[in-house]
């Protein structure tokens, strides 16, 4: 119970950061080599952003161009030892500092997450894909893609 406590805290930390624009805080929340990829819908590219360097200087470019809000639902949770899964629904709503633009995305993130040797859950690899994007419907993922380590087409 106490880890899926842990990782329930992890999450709201993962909004809350995000949210606030702590870019340090939120990349904190990864793993040393921890990964966030962003799937695209339709023709939009994924992206991939791994190490606490890069997801820090990726959630400061975001950041300085929109600001927005993550309400996420409980994670569907399995453990194996040091390891576990997440399943979370998500929703969030930004808006763009230049042109106001508003834009609300809704979808999945399939997160790994690992225990350290300092006892606190991070997040090994965090993937995200979004079904809609405010007009915009896409497909709902299946959980083989969403863990299929080829299945977003990163340029690797």
């Amino acid at each position: 119970m106490a880890d899926r406590l842990a990782i329930l805290q992890l999450e709201a930390d993962y909004a809350r950061t995000w949210d606030t624009r702590d870019a340090t805080g939120w990349a904190d929340l990864f793993t040393e080599d921890g990964a966030f990829e962003l799937g695209g819908m339709a023709d939009d590219p994924s992206y991939r952003f791994e190490g606490r360097e890069r997801l820090t200087r990726f959630c400061e470019r975001v950041s300085s161009r929109q600001e927005g809000i993550h309400l996420l639902s409980a994670p569907s949770l399995s453990f194996d030892g040091d390891t576990a899964r997440g399943w979370v629904h998500f929703q969030y709503f930004d808006r763009n500092h230049e042109t106001g633009e508003r834009r609300h995305v809704i979808g999945v993130y399939a997160v790994t997450y690992a225990r350290g040797d300092d006892g606190r859950w991070r997040m090994r690899l965090r993937r995200e894909q979004p079904v809609v994007v405010s007009d915009r419907f896409g497909s709902f993922p299946t959980p083989a893609r969403m863990w299929d380590p080829d299945a977003l087409d990163l340029g690797r």
